[in-house]
Formats: C-alpha cells, sequence, structure tokens
C-alpha cells in the first residue's frame, strides 16, 4: 500500500480564500477498489481536510484534459477527454464527516491518467486551509498533520516554584493525530503536564501544557536551560518537518531572573539612588568594591 500527502511540498496547507476554486496537480495511485464496487477495474481514494468553518467545499476532479467533474452523492462520469472513448471511469464523494471528505475515484479499465484535484472554498468570508490525501487503499488516506504554534516556549524564573506555559497543537490532516511522546526525553527541570496520549481530530486544535521548574542550587552558569524536542504521534506523520505550516519541533528555554531592586534614596552626598543596570549603585559608592 502507498499514499501520497499533499499540498506537496509538505511544508504548510493550502490556503484558498474564499469563494474561489484552487485547481493543483496529484499523482494517481490506484489499487483494488471496495467489494461492493467490484465491477470496477482500480480505485483511487483520496481524502480532503478542511481546517475551520463549517460552509463544506466543493470538490471536484480533472483527468487529462478533460473538464472538471465534481464528486457528489452519487457516481459522475470522467473523461480524459472530450469524445465519448475518453471515459476512464467514475467519482464519488463518499462521506463528510467533520470536514473531512471521501473520495472514490473507480476506474472502468487500467489506466494511468494526468489527474488533477479542484476545491472550492465556499466560505464566504474566510479563507481556508486545505490539505489531502491519494493513495491506493481507502485506509492510507487518514494521515495527521501536525502544527505547533507556538514552537518556542519561555520561562523567567526566581524560585523553584513550578511555572507552566501552554502551545496549541493542531491538526490539519486528514485522520487523528495522537501524541505519546516527545524525543528526545526534556531536559531537567521540563516536563510535559498534560495528560499523553493527546488526541487530535482532523480539524481539530488542543492545548498541550510544559512545566518548567528551577533546579536545585547552584542554577546554570548563564543562568538558562534550553531543550530541543519533537512531538511524536502515533501513527506517525511522516511528512512533518520543521517549517511553521507544519512543525512537531517545540523549543524550551528558561532563563533566571534577578529579583526587583527598590531605588534607595540618598540625603547626603555619600549615598545614590539604585539603578537596577548598575549593581554599584546598591551601596554607598565608598563601599564598593567591598572594603578587604
Amino acid at each position: 500500500m502507498s499514499f501520497h500527502v499533499y499540498p506537496d511540498p509538505q511544508t504548510a496547507a493550502l490556503t484558498v480564500a474564499s469563494d474561489t476554486t484552487a485547481l493543483t496537480s496529484i499523482s494517481q495511485l490506484a489499487g483494488t477498489p471496495p467489494m461492493i464496487y467490484s465491477n470496477y477495474t482500480k480505485a483511487m481514494y483520496i481524502r480532503v481536510s478542511m481546517f475551520g468553518g463549517t460552509s463544506p467545499p466543493t470538490l471536484f476532479v480533472k483527468a487529462g484534459t478533460g473538464v472538471p467533474v465534481q464528486a457528489k452523492g452519487q457516481f459522475s462520469p470522467v473523461f480524459r477527454g472530450p469524445a465519448s472513448t475518453d471515459y476512464v471511469g467514475d467519482v464519488r464523494l463518499i462521506s463528510s464527516v467533520e470536514n473531512v471528505y471521501e473520495i472514490y475515484m473507480l476506474f472502468d479499465q487500467d489506466s494511468s491518467e494526468m489527474w488533477q484535484l479542484g476545491i472550492r472554498n465556499n466560505d464566504h468570508a474566510n479563507d481556508r486551509d486545505f490539505t489531502w490525501v491519494v493513495a491506493d487503499s481507502a485506509a492510507e488516506t487518514a494521515q495527521p498533520w501536525i502544527v505547533v504554534m507556538p514552537g518556542e516556549l519561555s520561562y523567567h524564573w526566581l524560585d523553584d516554584k513550578p511555572i507552566d506555559q501552554n502551545t496549541q497543537v493542531s491538526n490539519k490532516g486528514t485522520g487523528t493525530l495522537n501524541i505519546t511522546a516527545v524525543t528526545p526525553a526534556l531536559t531537567a527541570g521540563f516536563a510535559v503536564s498534560s495528560s499523553l496520549p493527546l488526541k487530535i481530530k482532523p480539524s481539530g486544535t488542543e492545548l498541550l501544557t510544559v512545566t518548567f521548574t528551577a533546579p536545585a542550587a547552584p542554577s546554570p552558569a548563564d543562568g538558562s536551560l534550553t531543550a530541543i524536542t519533537d512531538l511524536t504521534a502515533s501513527p506517525p506523520d511522516t511528512t512533518a518537518g520543521i517549517s511553521d505550516g507544519h512543525n512537531q519541533r517545540l523549543g524550551l528555554t528558561a532563563t533566571k531572573q534577578l529579583p526587583d531592586l527598590t531605588p534607595l534614596l540618598a540625603t547626603t552626598p555619600g549615598h545614590v539612588s539604585a539603578d537596577p543596570a548598575d549593581l554599584t549603585t546598591l551601596r554607598r559608592r565608598s563601599w564598593f568594591p567591598p572594603p578587604a
């Protein structure tokens, strides 16, 4: 079995402007048709995910130089060209659940075509993000697409009280995203506080909490701790990278803060007011450096 995740390159979902149509090339992958459609020779399986919104898109397939054909609830014939002999097979929208749309392209004969997928965003007010998967089996079209935002979390600590920070983990894919662990393990002081596995349905977003607890003294020489880790999923998101639109990486930085300083008011020339940017002003100038 094989599948291909789109758009390609898989660095960000395809944004389709409101009330517009995008037509993109896809490569044919064909496998055995479902038993119920055994009268066909081959089947290409397509699953499309729309992130957010409630207005279902209109989806088309286009073979060769033929006209785009809308995938509807009943089979519609697809032709690679203008002649009746250019018949390729039939397309049908099989299901639409929670912004995920499943299409079967069933072939009348074993052929290889040049294909395009058309996506019309019917949301009149908002642009929408889309991803899709083409496969030779229906099961392989369910693939996650992880987006971690923000991809970096910062902590500032004064004492050993735990500090929580959240990042949003979104799934723009066609299959459920299950975050099961982080790899490599986090540096001492950092810990994932959210319960794992974290299950995120297509078109969904969940918060992931990472807690920082300052290490026991002595603290790091430069007063900071860092960690870089990847959120790992089962099944894996095989095309995730480190780009903002399709990333599984999370960077963490914790920095020790100096306590807030209170101004020291002077009434004699030997005293000065405290300046947080200049530690010598925390005492009489005649006392700095400290006496031997």
